[in-house]
């Protein structure tokens, strides 16, 4: 209540299932299977400079970063109406510099100062994660700029991830 409007508040709360199912269910295609912990917050900030100037590209959703640096500018990608839907409610709620688009949508070919990307533990092979996260470092990353990949440690070794890690060595040095 120190930090927000009750009129924000009682939103999120007419809201919460919705938080609740996005944040922890796996009915959802697509949807992180995780929060967004203290831990990724703590790594984002020591790893990555959020400047109010540049835009940033959220290639996988994750709301949860832009809530945390507020004063950043943040273009997100979600394929859930439910994460879209979400990522409205909370960046109108806190007042964030975010623009949200679908998956389907074209992303605006801007080139980001910065692309974070926390991959979600159970990405299959079915799921379009890792292509999202390849497209976006190749189109919309601009040059001698930085990118910050969270990966879950089966990104490591597993066949589903080696279209990604082929990219990487290819590209990065």
């Amino acid at each position: 209540s120190q930090e927000m409007s009750e009129e924000d508040i009682l939103c999120l709360k007419n809201n919460f299932a919705e938080v609740i199912r996005y944040c922890y269910g796996d009915d959802i295609v697509n949807s992180r299977s995780e929060v967004l912990t203290k831990d990724y917050i703590e790594i984002i900030s020591r790893l990555s400079n959020i400047s109010p100037n540049k835009r940033i590209l959220l290639p996988l959703g994750e709301i949860g970063i832009a809530a945390a640096f507020p004063e950043g500018r943040f273009d997100i990608v979600e394929t859930t109406e439910l994460g879209r839907g979400l990522a409205h409610i909370i960046s109108e709620a806190l007042n964030l510099d975010v623009r949200v688009y679908s998956s389907m949508d074209d992303v605006p070919l801007d080139l980001y100062s910065k692309i974070i990307a926390i991959a979600p533990y159970y990405a299959k092979p079915e799921d379009d994660t890792i292509s999202i996260i390849i497209e976006a470092l190749s189109n919309h990353l601009a040059e001698e700029e930085d990118f910050l990949l969270l990966l879950p440690r089966r990104a490591c070794y597993s066949i589903d991830w080696e279209p990604l890690r082929e990219y990487l060595v290819k590209h990065t040095s």
